[in-house]
C-alpha cells in the first residue's frame, strides 16, 4: 500500500508541476500582461508556425505557435504550456521588431507598443517566415 501511495503521489505533483510551469513563465516572461492589452478576440484563421522563441526568462522551445496576416501578429502556445497563456493577437502598427546578432545565428526582437519592456526573440528567419505568411508590407519592415 505504500509503494502504491507513493506513486500516485508522485504522479500527482509531476501533474502540479507541469501546470504550474505555464502560468509561471506566463507571468515572469511578460505574457500575463501582454494578454491584458492584446487578448485574441477571434480565433486566428490563417496560416501558423510551430517555432521557438523566449520572452524574459520564459523559454518557449517548439511550444509556440506563430500567425500573421494582414491585419497583425497571432502568438499562442502548445501543449501543456498553453496554462496561464490565452492566445494573443498583436495590430501590426503595434509591433516593433529589430534585428541582433546571436550566439549561433541571427535574432529579432519584437516590442510591443502598449506593453513597453516586453520582448519576444525569436530566430530571424522564424520572423521573417512570418512576413511571407502576412503577405503584407507593414509586417516588420524594420528587419531585412
Amino acid at each position: 500500500m505504500n509503494r502504491l501511495f507513493a506513486t500516485l503521489l508522485a504522479a500527482f505533483t509531476g501533474i502540479l508541476a507541469v501546470l504550474g510551469a505555464g502560468p509561471i513563465a506566463a507571468r515572469v516572461g511578460g505574457w500575463s500582461r501582454l494578454a491584458k492589452s492584446y487578448p485574441a478576440a477571434f480565433p486566428f484563421e490563417g496560416k501558423k508556425l510551430l517555432a521557438s522563441g523566449a520572452m524574459g526568462p520564459a523559454n518557449y522551445g517548439f511550444s509556440l505557435l506563430l500567425g500573421a496576416d494582414a491585419r497583425g501578429f497571432s502568438l499562442e502556445t502548445t501543449g501543456f504550456v498553453r496554462t496561464g497563456h490565452k492566445p494573443l493577437f498583436i495590430p501590426w502598427p503595434d509591433v516593433t521588431a529589430r534585428e541582433v546578432s546571436g550566439l549561433f545565428y541571427p535574432r529579432a526582437l519584437v516590442g510591443f507598443q502598449k506593453v513597453p519592456g516586453v520582448t519576444l526573440r525569436l530566430p530571424k528567419k522564424t520572423l521573417l517566415e512570418l512576413r511571407e505568411l502576412a503577405g503584407s508590407a507593414s509586417a516588420f519592415p524594420e528587419v531585412s
